[in-house]
């Protein structure tokens, strides 16, 4: 549901529009991202492990990330905490197959808002994923 595909080199994402012009879906339906420079995946490696708050949006989130320890599968799930909005998905980092994009029951436009425009209040070292063969 609401899988993309999107290639590496795509950068200075500024609004919603322009996601839905840079992500298409792939005919397999699975979702494809190769984010060895991409926004997205860089995004992501700036939201801490474990649970932070910050914003998004102009509201206040709460937001969990869990990093498998291969660093294969990164798993988030975020809430606004003065509403009902959540975000959750998992990440899969394949380095046969580029990256895959698993949303949870919400599109892909929704999860890609998310990472590209939270803002965690803690600012950690990324968290960047494995180095993985120079084929992709």
């Amino acid at each position: 549901m609401g899988d993309i595909k999107h290639k590496a080199g795509r950068s200075g994402l500024a609004n919603r529009r322009q996601l839905r012009h840079l992500w298409r879906k792939p005919r397999s339906g699975q979702a494809t991202v190769y984010p060895a420079d991409d926004s997205f995946t860089h995004a992501l490696a700036l939201i801490p492990e474990g649970y932070s708050e910050g914003a998004f949006d102009n509201r206040r989130w709460g937001a969990t990330v869990k990093r498998s320890p291969d660093g294969k599968r990164i798993w988030l799930y975020a809430e606004d905490l003065a509403g009902t909005d959540i975000v959750s998905f998992n990440f899969y980092l394949l380095a046969e197959s580029g990256s895959t994009l698993k949303p949870c029951e919400m599109s892909s436009a929704k999860v890609i808002a998310f990472v590209l425009g939270y803002r965690p209040d803690r600012q950690d070292q990324p968290i960047l994923p494995a180095k993985r063969s120079a084929s992709l």
